[in-house]
């Protein structure tokens, strides 16, 4: 199947991945986005265990984020698709304290250990599928234990208030199992000695 603009239906795009009539670009960011809101809860404050809704700058960041390259192409020898993202998956997201780091942080590690955040070809209209990845191995890395719970302690109730702790079989301080085989753990160590992990 032929992408299409999900903004306007045209098929072409330029070398940049933008369409060329809209200059929107095909992104999974709705979907992740859509996914985040429906089963992720606030993890603290007033509004803990109500649905963690994303602002219009978090919208922003996972759209870029989860962009894709409308030339991808299926290998059908290895059944995978070669390079769908435009971004190749890294990103760094830089703002002052108190701005959420740790819970956004937190909602995109959900999204990735459950949610549709594995690009899985175009659908028959010609927009972006996405599915869970079936076994992710998910590190949230620091330098130093304090760093690691900024987000670990807002992941923890995200999971366990939110819409999809049924599907997690067991959470605990130091690891989260998922369902397929995968888990969730903060690791502290240097960059060095976690070279060649299957992450």
């Amino acid at each position: 199947m032929t992408p299409r603009c999900a903004n306007c239906g045209h098929a072409t795009f330029d070398d940049d991945g933008r369409c060329r009539e809209c200059r929107h670009f095909p992104t999974l960011g709705y979907t992740v986005g859509e996914w985040i809101e429906e089963r992720c809860a606030v993890p603290d404050r007033d509004q803990v265990g109500e649905p963690y809704l994303l602002t219009d700058e978090q919208w922003r960041f996972l759209l870029n984020f989860y962009r894709l390259n409308p030339a991808a192409k299926f290998d059908k020898e290895r059944s995978v698709w070669r390079i769908p993202f435009v971004y190749a998956r890294g990103a760094q997201l830089t703002r002052p304290q108190k701005w959420g780091k740790g819970p956004f942080s937190g909602a995109v590690v959900c999204a990735e250990a459950a949610g549709p955040t594995v690009f899985d070809g175009w659908d028959a209209n010609g927009h972006p599928v996405g599915r869970p990845h079936p076994s992710p191995i998910i590190q949230v890395t620091a330098l130093s234990e304090d760093q690691t719970d900024n987000v670990w302690m807002a992941l923890l109730p995200m999971v366990q208030l939110g819409n999809f702790d049924a599907d997690i079989p067991e959470t605990g301080l130091q690891r989260i199992y998922l369902p397929g085989g995968g888990f969730i753990e903060p690791v502290t160590s240097s960059a060095k000695s976690r070279l060649g992990q299957r992450v």
